[in-house]
């Protein structure tokens, strides 16, 4: 009796400490290029995800130019899309503009979020969501269709 408890017991203990087998995995898109002479931007989404379903995403966009004023446009435009999520938790972001440099960052729990609300915020972004989920195929389809690169 003692030795099927202790074998039962590990058998349990190895199952929480592995996981049962369902480990996240991580996907990276990215993409760089000039959007007009003198203006670069380059993006890194970082995607973890379990099985077929997205996790968490960690985005970063980096813009760099020599003018001024397509620095504040594309300031003005990020801070725009982002304030569509401000009150939505597991909706994190940062836009800052030092010099001649722009940087987005977005944090999004994906298996936390409530979908509806981002359904609501963003109706093309809600059709991403399939019984409150994304599918890592249909986020590598999203990036990839704006040009990025993932592996």
């Amino acid at each position: 009796m003692k030795k099927s408890f202790l074998f039962v017991s590990l058998f349990i203990m190895l199952a929480i400490i592995t996981g049962c087998g369902n480990s996240s995995k991580t996907m990276i898109c990215t993409m760089s290029g000039e959007i007009v002479k003198g203006t670069t931007v380059n993006k890194e989404y970082k995607v973890t995800y379990t099985g077929e379903y997205v996790d968490y995403v960690k985005g970063k966009e980096i813009i760099k130019s020599d003018t001024k004023e397509i620095l504040a446009a594309y300031k003005k435009t990020a801070e725009a899309m982002q304030a569509l999520y401000k009150d939505i938790k597991y909706y994190d972001y940062n836009v800052e503009l030092v010099s001649d440099t722009l940087t987005s960052t977005t944090e999004i729990n994906y298996a936390k979020v409530d979908a509806k609300k981002m359904s609501d915020a963003n109706t093309t972004l809600g059709k991403m969501f399939e019984g409150g989920k994304v599918k890592l195929e249909t986020l590598r389809a999203v990036y990839e269709t704006q040009g990025a690169t993932c592996k």
